[in-house]
């Protein structure tokens, strides 16, 4: 113990750190119980292991009658809810929605991050170093992971751009999402936002960042063909050429085998990543399909007159409902079909009775354990 005065950043980062990783192993066994951690690949791969266009839309056809299902068990829910709190009857319908039915732009919203998620899960880019676990845990982490608005999307995106990683730093599906579009498209994403965009988002962006932008007047995608312009590559080769020749010079013998190490690595890493696009254009079908549902996605999520809640009529209420709690959504969505399909263990009693048990034994042994080693600390 010690006065919280004299933790340090590393301690508290560290404490942060472990929160995390305790809590991803109580999500994976709630995971078991719930069926989330059953692969989805059965539902859109054939017999052959290979992805199935057709399977994949029969999949998100049932998938998304499981959100129907569910979104109108919540509404019903939020109606009961408002209704005990003594809302007036109009405020209620607008709150919670006077219908119960997703409309056409609705389920293109829904079905649009389903197919994307799938698309993501069954490609796998990067090979895990994502998370994709390609189970029904896939819809409901991307779906959880958002940028709270399209100026901190549009700054993220550009950053990515201007500095030519890849989109790495990207949270959620906009990382992979992103990734693919620029791969099959050959457009940068901040370059998709209209003039309009980019002047309002412009005070998003690092300090840093907009005064290189201002100085070379040129869009975040073009930054760094500016930077070098007016050096052929050649020249370039040269300039790196010496740079590296006059570090080397002031290290030791050791100091350059690590350097040797660092540079085979960063070799390996970029010659992966080229493989890691041939191999996505190669098995990649509906390359077209991806990149306009990706983008319907997007202009959903963040459009413009959704940010003004005061200014909506009902159905852009309902519209912003939708979008803004694509979480719940999906995540009963998920529970609806495990349980629909055998998935779930949450209704087995004795599955469920023998999960509990053991999770209450775990605490009252962890918690003994912990009184044993205070009473051994006094003792001492």
């Amino acid at each position: 113990m010690k006065p919280v005065e004299m933790l340090s950043s590393k301690e508290i980062s560290m404490i942060e750190f472990r929160e995390k990783l305790f809590m991803e192993e109580v999500e994976k066994y709630v995971a078991v119980i719930t069926g989330e951690r059953e692969s989805i690949l059965p539902y859109i791969r054939d017999e052959n292991g290979i992805y199935s266009e057709k399977m994949a839309w029969e999949f998100i056809g049932e998938l998304t009658k499981c959100a129907h299902i569910y979104w109108e068990y919540q509404k019903e829910k939020d109606r009961r809810e408002y209704e005990n709190e003594k809302y007036p009857v109009s405020e209620i319908e607008a709150l919670a929605g006077a219908s119960d039915a997703f409309s056409a732009e609705e389920e293109e919203y829904l079905q649009s991050f389903l197919y994307c998620v799938i698309r993501i899960v069954d490609a796998n880019p990067w090979r895990n170093t994502l998370k994709v676990t390609q189970t029904f845990q896939d819809f409901i982490w991307f779906a959880n992971e958002h940028y709270e608005e399209a100026g901190r999307l549009y700054a993220a995106e550009a950053t990515a751009e201007a500095c030519g990683n890849h989109y790495e730093n990207l949270k959620g599906i906009y990382r992979p999402a992103d990734w693919l579009t620029h791969l099959f498209t050959g457009t940068y994403l901040s370059d998709r936002y209209s003039d309009w965009e980019q002047e309002e988002y412009f005070g998003y962006l690092s300090p840093a960042l907009r005064r290189e932008l201002e100085e070379f007047n040129c869009k975040p995608s073009r930054l760094r063909d500016e930077i070098s312009s007016g050096l052929d590559s050649d020249e370039i080769d040269r300039m790196c050429a010496q740079y590296e020749e006059d570090y080397l010079a002031d290290l030791s013998e050791e100091e350059r085998a690590a350097y040797a190490v660092r540079v085979a690595r960063k070799t390996e890493k970029e010659r992966k990543a080229e493989e890691e696009k041939e191999r996505i254009k190669a098995q990649f079908a509906e390359k077209e399909q991806f990149v306009r549902r990706y983008l319907t996605f997007k202009e959903y999520r963040y459009a413009p007159e959704y940010e003004e809640a005061c200014a909506m009529d009902e159905d852009d209420l309902s519209k912003m409902y939708i979008v803004q709690n694509l979480d719940v959504i999906v995540k009963g969505m998920v529970r609806l079909f495990t349980e629909s399909r055998g998935l779930s263990r949450i209704q087995d009693d004795k599955a469920y009775f023998t999960a509990t048990a053991l999770l209450k034994q775990s605490n009252k042994r962890f918690w003994k354990l912990e009184k044993e080693q205070t009473r051994r600390d006094e003792y001492v």
